[in-house]
């Protein structure tokens, strides 16, 4: 299911089109926000610890399209919580091992839209990729950061 806007700007006709920049943008933009929050950068994916070593994932994924054929290239949001526990198989709080872990680490997964309409959403990076990033953290801020918060210890 892709999304569907009131304004959609579309940018492919522009020559200096990119899919890697646009989602670039994108992300910088939801980043921007998500920082405030304790989130931190790895390539394609934000990040960050609670309760010491449970970490909170949120991942770009891209799907660059085949313009030739008319499949324009693509964003989706994947998230994960990973608690070392259940993927490890050990039983004990320890420190983390990496710095980050990706979202395929993750013992919940789901994608953004998952929670919001039942679908899978798909953002068309030739739209307007700075509102395509602050629609992304609307959502992310209205349903994902208050699961992620009472999400962030083992008793929970």
């Amino acid at each position: 299911m892709f999304t569907k806007r009131n304004k959609t700007t579309n940018i492919s006709t522009s020559e200096s089109f990119s899919p890697t920049k646009a989602a670039d943008i994108v992300e910088r933009t939801v980043y921007a926000e998500l920082k405030k929050f304790g989130f931190k950068k790895h390539g394609r994916t934000l990040h960050r610890f609670v309760d010491g070593d449970i970490s909170q994932v949120i991942n770009f994924q891209i799907e660059k399209g085949m313009p030739h054929v008319g499949i324009r290239p693509t964003i989706c949001v994947n998230l994960g919580i990973r608690v070392p526990e259940s993927d490890e198989m050990t039983f004990c709080v320890a420190e983390p091992q990496k710095a980050y872990f990706s979202e395929v680490n993750c013992n919940i997964r789901c994608r953004l839209c998952d929670y919001l309409d039942g679908g899978v959403c798909w953002y068309y990076l030739d739209d307007d990729p700075e509102e395509t990033g602050k629609d992304i953290f609307r959502r992310l801020f209205i349903t994902v950061l208050p699961i992620f918060d009472t999400l962030n210890n083992r008793d929970a």
